[in-house]
């Protein structure tokens, strides 16, 4: 789906959002009759949750409906954990544990820990996602949406630290990212100039404190668990301070991140989700522990 078609409503508009996976779906289908390509498929995937009901349902049931009619095994895969496994999309390499998995995107902030055959949610955030605070950061500089990357391209161009994040105390295994938003909109306020005349500058100053925050949060973890690989993933994932400061910030580590194109949601990661090499922790994450999905995997087999 592009992007572009909710830029004039600053946000993704649930109907809007499915009617277009109706109309996609509708055009993969035939391009799949075309090329003569149904018989070739022994499995349909599909994401289960967490996200936007109607859209979800759309291409859930579609899927369904196609593994019924081509007789082939129907698998549910939970979304933030295929968005870890887009990371083996163009390799499937095996890492040395315990592995530090990172879902960082407009609906979520999360992290897993992924040790000695045990699965379990070791990092989030108790308000806001890191990308939704880059949309809202970007509404209130009048960028339009989506912001992330046009925050990050400005920040490029910052030089000046124009003021300091406030500290946010929040326990270890938690993030909050409501405080800094508030900051900003207060500053934002009290400088209104800023949006017009000084907006690399802000984008510098904001994007810095922000990941600097993350960055510390995740440093924590990895020192206590004694972390030996990381794997970034999400559509925050194509943030090039973060990108750069996972690498640099902790040397000793594995670090995995997907290419730039495999960060979004994308039907790649869906297939890698089911054959990767964190397969097997995946099928242990205990149920419910993803907030807003019921099943990590379930697979339905057609006779």
């Amino acid at each position: 789906m592009k992007q572009e078609i909710f830029s004039t409503i600053g946000g993704v508009d649930p109907k809007e959002a499915s009617n277009c996976h109706i109309n996609n779906l509708n055009s993969i289908y035939l391009e799949l009759l075309n090329l003569n390509l149904l018989k070739s498929i022994n499995k349909v995937v599909a994401t289960s949750g967490p996200g936007l009901i109607t859209s979800l349902g759309t291409g859930y049931f579609f899927a369904l409906a196609l593994s019924q009619k081509i007789k082939c095994d129907f698998i549910s895969s939970n979304h933030l954990l295929s968005h870890l496994a887009s990371v083996f999309i163009t390799q499937n390499q095996r890492i040395e544990e315990p592995i530090l998995g990172l879902v960082v995107s407009g609906g979520h902030t999360i992290g897993f820990l992924f040790s000695e055959g045990e699965s379990k949610v070791i990092l989030n955030t108790i308000d806001d996602a890191l990308g939704e605070l880059y949309d809202k950061v970007g509404r209130m500089l009048e960028l339009g949406y989506p912001a992330g990357r046009k925050i990050d391209d400005l920040a490029k161009k910052g030089e000046t630290l124009l003021f300091s994040l406030p500290h946010v105390k929040t326990e270890d295994n938690l993030l909050s990212f409501s405080g800094i938003k508030t900051f900003v909109k207060n500053f934002l306020e009290q400088n209104p100039s800023i949006v017009k005349e000084e907006r690399e500058d802000f984008c510098f100053s904001f994007q810095s404190g922000l990941m600097n925050y993350f960055l510390r949060k995740i440093s924590v973890i990895v020192e206590q668990k004694k972390v030996k690989s990381i794997i970034l993933s999400g559509g925050v994932a194509a943030n090039s301070l973060l990108r750069q400061g996972i690498v640099n910030s902790f040397p000793s580590c594995t670090t995995l991140i997907p290419e730039l194109h495999y960060c979004t949601d994308n039907a790649l990661m869906l297939a890698s989700s089911i054959s990767c090499s964190l397969t097997p922790y995946f099928l242990r994450i205990k149920d419910g522990l993803c907030k807003g999905t019921r099943k990590i995997f379930s697979t339905m087999r057609l006779k």
